[in-house]
């Protein structure tokens, strides 16, 4: 069975917040750890931009919606991205 990074263990919240940095740390960790699933568990969660890596699988729960924030400035955070930086 494939390992399992659940946001909320990375500072994910179903508030009003922006959840932009705990769901790409679990999704980067998946990553780095070799794959697995990053889970979304039901509730609400606010996002910017999130990149997705290879051989993760991004896993919503029932009742579990990402909500894009309205805010463009929220979706620049791949220009410094570290992990896997675009060239």
């Amino acid at each position: 069975m494939a390992k399992q990074y659940h946001i909320t263990d990375y500072g994910a919240s179903p508030a009003e917040a922006d959840n932009t940095a705990a769901i790409q740390s679990a999704i980067d960790t998946c990553f780095r750890e070799g794959g697995g699933t990053v889970v979304i568990p039901c509730g609400t969660f606010l996002t910017g931009d999130i990149r997705l890596r290879s051989h993760v699988t991004l896993y919503l729960t029932e009742n579990a919606v990402l909500r894009g924030i309205r805010d463009p400035r929220a979706y620049y955070h791949y220009q410094s991205d570290t992990v896997e930086p675009l060239s």
